[in-house]
């Protein structure tokens, strides 16, 4: 729900909410709609037309006249002015901005244009230009309406609003008599949530103007954060049928009736504006939203391509295509949309954000969280990309980053439930319940009228086997929603569980008499009649459900469950082919045998009943789902069973059940990483569901997370619920609690046991490849891992152990480096592969492809100190030396004590020489030290080259560079230095040259660079080049005889008569040495 923070009706916002500043800044100024052209035409008459057009609010015929003014003559104050207003009131922002701040600078006392200029700010998001505008125009006209409220609505920070509650104290005097003041007040005292205060300041708004726009939008905005729809209904409707047809009042009321359900009223009141304004974009995004939303796909891609049309570079209409496909299920196409448009608005932190979600979709969340980044980045206060990214970072187990983003976000904004729950979930994942308790009663005392709220506390004591605290905090929640089934469920298995059945049957019939249809309820309370052992009466409940709901699918669950615990399968089974004799199309009939057999372990007859069932209805998402998870987990096929569930996930996309079992296939066919990515997402949607917990914990299991793991088996058996493989997890998780560290006879002995039974157990193999590590057995460890390599050849985990082994123990870099591709190949989101596989890249001297993997992995592990190290270190070698000592400083705050601590803390004392050559003097001892023990160390190299070059032995220093460039030839500063020294030598300047190229490359605005380059291209003849790289460098550097002097000559080569003397007498003014200056005049003459 929207509080009245939006109350104002003057914002000219799009259909979808304000956009991103940045947006606008991408694209190219349309000043050259102004150029002089054909002096024939008669500007006047054109200007004339145009007025008429504009004063009819035929734009579209305005805009070619005023365009053919600006063609004509150039800056015409009125034309400029216009084409500002116009594309103002179009809503399109990029256009307005331009010719807006033009009119501005060219009248600078119109307040008309500074007040559409302080719209359009606000409209893009820039609040400190809308204020700035606002304030220039409340100067000259104290009491105008529009100023007032554009200020308020400016106001985006709780100082910002703090500060212009003052500066309208401070005009109260001069303005408390306009609607305005008031309507700006109430805005302010809405972001503040003095929801009383800004009650009051609308009404006092209406009283002074009752037919206000602005002002009934307001109210309208309030009546709906109260859940007054009739007085909101009437207040969006009235703000409408009061403004412009281009006005996105009217736009609100149709997204009022969308909320209402109202879709045919929405659609008639955004169909009127465009028939009326078919050059207003926003009503046509909001069209093609709309469309997207009821899945008229072709509706939505035909709005979208009429606003490209119009604007090709149209962000909203770009990003709506893009989430049309993604609703089409074309995942990749919409990425590779989004990101043709981040080339173009990669400073726009929205984007940034929709394509995180994408990747998401994609199951790339390695992508996914550097989208994430980049939008936090952007914007700090970017409240959905620090929920989700919380999220991710939660899922990747780094539970304290996601603390402390949701810690700070809670204190910023305590209104914000999410948060709350989010830092909940967290803690509880790590079975840290007394914080989880904390969080849970903050969110209690902050939401009291939120039954989630008190439900989620609820959840929390039961877990913390606190059954009668619980049972109070699950009572507040009913109190708040009586006829919610899931808090009745809860409070009922609480009373079944001190096997108080009356009481439970009361609760559940209680609830039944105000709500006679529900199927869950029904469920319930078969429940509970087969608690207290009315098996009978459970059956009869059961079967009235279904024949009142026949798609209550947890009906024939329990219905199969009982018929098969109580041997009554065949009876049920005869009825069954009895009623399908007289309907064969009856699909109710069809799923209960098929639950029937399958709970039967008669899954060739269970199979054939879905696929009668699918045959009646392709779309049956249980049958569909059902059939999928017999072929992998009982017939073997699981080949049939991909088929299936990719055909699933086609028709269900969004629903979360579908998606574990299409994990759960790709579990079964090895494929673990991708598995516990999709599983992931699932858990988040589907939070406390036993099934999925376990195939998520399984899927973890097999990829080595064991924490992760353990964590969801814990939650799978915590639920309290029954489900069928509830002892396989307490087996797994009996094993990951098991002493990790024993090493007796014993233990190897039961360990070889297990893996000789399930050869690709990666707990097993990791324990016993550590304990043979731990012994100095290598290579029984390394035979470990091919065994279980032998009998799972997409054994993950054992192919990234004997990578590790390969690297660090064995020394057979090549073949570490063959495995880690291999696993990379099976899990490319794998941030520990990808950080195995960059350390191997490094040592082979790969060092673009080693960067681009660290980087990958500290994207992912931004706290891991050793990660960071290693990033670091690619960022050295690739030249990004400042970045380097930043990431190297960011592992020593990670953690301080870390093994590496003290090549980290050499690796900055080393670093930082190359810029200060009298520091390098005075670290000899240890630079001779570290090139002891490496006698690669480019840190320690560079700095020997430059104590070289100190002492002028450049031979000494090229030798001590090239040599880096042996081991990093992507090192710029190595090259640099190099480039400096080959140029002083001219029987080396081919190599200088070569070198040098690389140099500007690296360093393009680097003066001596540019001045070394420069020279050598004039020497090597190459005056076109020599040109543009010396002006730049003579601007930087004026006072450069010799600069000056080679650009002369370069020009002079060129035939630039008149540049050449420019430049060589400028160069003798500078005091040119004698031989250059005798040259210099020898060419000023032949100029003459």
């Amino acid at each position: 729900m929207k509080n009245p923070v939006d109350h104002c009706a003057l914002k000219p916002f799009t259909a979808v909410g304000r956009v991103p500043a940045l947006v606008w800044l991408a694209v190219p100024v349309v000043a050259a709609l102004w150029l002089a052209g054909c002096a024939r035409d008669n500007p006047r008459k054109h200007l004339e037309r145009a007025e008429r057009y504009f004063q009819a609010q035929q734009y579209d015929k305005a805009e070619i006249e005023y365009q053919s003014v600006l063609r004509l003559e150039g800056e015409n104050p009125r034309a400029i002015q216009r084409l500002g207003a116009i594309y103002q009131e179009q809503a399109d922002f990029r256009k307005a901005l331009v010719f807006l701040r033009k009119s501005a600078s060219l009248d600078t006392n119109n307040l008309d244009v500074r007040l559409r200029l302080g719209l359009t700010y606000l409209s893009i998001s820039d609040s400190k230009g809308a204020r700035e505008e606002a304030a220039l125009v409340l100067a000259k006209q104290p009491a105008n309406d529009e100023a007032l409220i554009l200020l308020a609505d400016a106001a985006a920070k709780p100082k910002d609003v703090e500060d212009t509650l003052v500066r309208l104290e401070k005009l109260r005097a001069q303005a408390e008599h306009r609607a305005g003041f008031h309507l700006a007040l109430g805005s302010l005292y809405g972001k503040q949530r003095n929801q009383p205060a800004a009650a009051a300041a609308f009404a006092r708004a209406l009283v002074l103007d009752p037919k206000s726009a602005p002002a009934h939008l307001a109210a309208a905005n309030l009546c709906l954060s109260t859940n007054n729809l009739k007085d909101a209904e009437q207040h969006f409707k009235t703000a409408a049928e009061v403004s412009p047809v281009r006005s996105y009042r009217r736009l609100r009321y149709a997204e009022f009736k969308i909320l209402t359900g109202d879709l045919d009223g929405a659609r008639q009141q955004l169909k009127q504006t465009t028939q009326a304004a078919p050059d207003y974009i926003p009503a046509w995004v909001k069209l093609g939203t709309m469309a997207l939303m009821e899945k008229k796909f072709e509706d939505c891609g035909n709005c979208v391509s009429r606003v490209v049309a119009r604007d090709p570079l149209h962000y909203e209409a770009l990003l709506l295509g893009a989430r049309l496909k993604l609703a089409r299920s074309e995942v990749t196409n919409a990425i590779a949309d989004m990101e043709r448009m981040n080339k173009q608005y990669s400073a726009v932190p929205q984007l940034q954000y929709e394509l995180a979600t994408a990747h998401l979709l994609n199951h790339d969340l390695s992508k996914a969280i550097h989208c994430l980044n980049q939008a936090v980045t952007l914007d700090p206060d970017y409240t959905a990309a620090i929920l989700l990214l919380a999220e991710m970072n939660i899922y990747n187990g780094d539970v304290a980053t996601a603390a402390t983003a949701l810690n700070a976000l809670i204190k910023k904004y305590p209104f914000l439930f999410q948060a709350y729950t989010s830092l909940a979930k967290a803690y509880e994942g790590q079975r840290k319940f007394d914080q989880a308790q904390i969080v849970c009663q903050a969110m209690a005392k902050q939401f009291p009228k939120n039954p989630r709220a008190h439900f989620h506390l609820a959840t929390v004591l039961r877990d913390m086997k606190k059954p009668a605290e619980a049972r109070a905090a699950f009572e507040q929640a009913r109190a708040l929603a009586p006829d919610d089934p899931v808090v009745v469920e809860q409070i009922m298995e609480l009373d079944l569980a001190e096997k108080r059945f009356d009481a439970a049957a009361r609760l559940v019939q209680d609830t039944l008499t105000r709500n006679t249809n529900s199927a869950p309820l029904r469920v319930l309370l078969a429940g509970v009649q087969l608690a207290r052992g009315d098996t009978n009466q459970a059956l009869a409940t059961l079967e009235q459900t279904i024949a009142l709901q026949p798609g209550a699918m947890g009906a024939y669950y329990m219905l199969s469950q009982i018929y098969v615990a109580t041997g009554q399968q065949a009876q049920a089974l005869d009825k069954l082919r009895a009623a399908l004799a007289k309907n064969p199309r009856e699909l109710p009939a069809h799923m209960l045998s098929a639950l029937i057999h399958e709970r039967a372990e008669n899954f060739k007859a269970a199979r054939d009943a879905y696929e009668k069932a699918l045959s009646i209805d392709p779309t049956y998402t249980i049958a569909l789902n059902n059939l999928v998870y017999l072929y992998a987990e009982y017939l073997g096929q699981t080949d049939k069973a991909y088929e299936l569930a990719n055909k699933s996930r086609e028709f269900f996309l969004s629903e979360p059940l579908a998606t574990d079992t299409f994990a759960w296939v790709l579990f079964r066919r090895g494929e673990h990483a991708r598995a516990a990515g999709l599983l992931r997402e699932v858990a988040a949607k589907r939070p406390g569901h036993p099934d999925i917990l376990f195939h998520l914990g399984m899927a973890q299991y097999m990829v080595g997370e064991e924490d992760a793991a353990r964590q969801a088996f814990q939650q799978a058996l915590a639920t309290g619920k029954r489900f069928f493989q509830r002892e396989e997890a307490e087996r797994r998780l009996a094993f990951l609690n098991a002493d990790a560290t024993a090493a007796s006879p014993a233990v190897i002995a039961a360990l070889e046991q297990r893996l000789a039974i399930e050869p690709g157990d990666p707990v097993v193999l990791g324990r016993l490849g550590a304990i043979y590590e731990r012994s100095g057995a290598f290579d029984k460890a390394a035979q470990t891992y091919e065994k279980a390599l032998k009998a799972n050849p997409k054994a993950v985990l054992a192919q990234l152990k004997l990578a590790q082994l390969n690297a660090d123990r064995l020394g057979n870099n090549a073949k570490a480096l063959e495995l880690a591709k291999a696993a990379r190949d099976l899990a490319p989101d794998d941030p520990r592969i990808a950080y195995l596989l960059g350390k191997l890249a490094s040592r082979a001297g790969d060092t673009k492809w080693a960067l681009s993997l660290l980087q990958e992995s500290e994207r992912q592990s931004p706290r891991d100190a050793d990660v960071l190290c290693d990033f670091a270190l690619a960022l050295y070698a690739n030249g990004r030396v400042t970045e380097a000592e930043s990431a190297m400083n960011r592992a020593l705050a990670a953690n301080a004590n870390f093994q590496r601590a003290d090549e980290a803390k050499r690796f900055l004392a080393l670093a930082s020489l190359y810029a200060a050559p009298d520091k390098a003097r005075q670290q000899t001892a240890l630079i001779t030290e570290t090139l002891k023990s490496d006698s690669n160390s480019i840190p320690a190299l560079m700095a020997t080259g430059v104590l070289h070059e100190q002492a002028q032995n450049f031979s000494a220093a090229k030798l001590a560079y090239e040599r880096i460039l042996a081991v990093s030839p992507q090192f710029a500063p190595a090259v640099r230095q190099l480039t400096f020294l080959y140029a002083a030598s001219p029987t080396e300047e081919k190599r200088a040259y070569e070198l040098g190229l690389r140099a500007r490359e690296a360093f393009p605005r680097d003066a001596d660079v540019g001045r070394t380059l420069g020279i050598l291209s004039y020497r090597r003849g190459e005056y076109q080049h020599a040109v543009p790289l010396l002006t730049e460098v003579s601007r930087n550097r004026p006072t450069d005889a010799e600069v000056f002097y080679y650009l002369g000559l370069a020009h002079h080569r060129l035939k630039a008569k008149s540049e050449a003397g420019v430049a060589l007498r400028k160069a003798l003014s500078l005091n040119l040495a004698a031989p250059l200056a005798q040259e210099a005049n020898k060419v000023l003459q032949t100029l003459k």
